[in-house]
């Protein structure tokens, strides 16, 4: 075998080698950056490319996320670093949550406020230290209320999210709160 050949054969092969290796490289690399820049930790919930779960583990080559109906997700870690990471709670143990209702516009808003903010703080699931809020706004077809509190731990947020709305749909109903007519 001439020299020129054998470099000719050992250059095609490496040059076969690095671009079946290019993905596995880009992810490495993109693992180091994430180690680096930390824009997500094991714990966190998060959305990143449309996928929404609890990230359950970082590696160097690819970041395992689980949905909230418990389906495991293995995410190329160049999917993280070349589009945006969207965390509700990055590195912290609670999040905040957002509860949306419609009353009809007769309603009364302080009742409705009142009603709303009671359902938050009673949940079990409520971090109370924080603070809880609703606001209101108003629609072509119906006043919105924005319920927003944070639950003491971001893999409680479906709990949480089902017991207020059971809580103030109940108080809504007992006080004799008008839902919107029709389509909102």
């Amino acid at each position: 075998v001439s020299p020129t050949a054998a470099f000719a054969f050992t250059g095609g092969g490496l040059l076969l080698l690095g671009i079946a290796a290019r993905e596995l490289t880009a992810n490495l690399l993109a693992g180091f950056t994430i180690a680096i820049d930390r824009p997500l930790y094991v714990g966190d919930f998060v959305e990143i490319g449309g996928l929404r779960g609890e990230v359950k583990g970082i590696g160097l080559r690819s970041t395992q996320l689980v949905t909230p109906d418990d389906t495991m997700i293995t995410i190329p870690n160049k999917v993280i670093t070349e589009g945006a990471v969207a965390s509700a709670n990055y590195g912290e143990v609670g999040a905040l949550v957002e509860i949306t209702f419609y009353v009809a516009h007769e309603a009364d808003v302080a009742q409705v406020r009142n009603l709303a903010w009671e359902g938050l703080v009673t949940s079990a699931y409520c971090a109370w230290r924080k603070p809880a809020r609703v606001f209101v706004s108003d629609e072509p077809r119906a006043t919105k209320v924005v319920a927003a509190a944070y639950v003491y731990d971001v893999r409680h947020q479906r709990r949480y999210v089902t017991d207020v709305t059971h809580r103030v749909k109940a108080a809504f109903a007992e006080a004799g709160i008008p839902y919107p007519k029709g389509e909102n």
